[in-house]
């Protein structure tokens, strides 16, 4: 054995849902952001892209890098 090995990894994972342990405050913070965007689009309008999403080049998943957008009411999706 290699003194300088970090040892056994605890979780294969980074994100607090897929750990074994899960966060304790993973419920309330998916709450708070949903209350934050839904909050957002009240107040600012609808949402649109105003881009091409950037996908992560990665072999282990298939996730959005960055993906410009604009708010506004004058959307077509937006609140008149």
């Amino acid at each position: 054995m290699n003194s300088t090995s970090p040892g056994p990894r605890i979780h294969t994972s980074d994100t607090a849902e897929e750990a074994p342990h899960h966060c304790l405050g993973a419920h309330l913070a998916k709450l708070e952001m949903k209350a934050l965007f839904r909050a957002m689009l009240t107040r600012l309008g609808g949402v649109r892209t105003s881009g091409t999403a950037v996908l992560v080049d990665s072999n282990f998943d298939n996730r959005v890098g960055a993906l410009p957008f604009t708010f506004g009411r004058n959307h077509p999706n937006g609140p008149r």
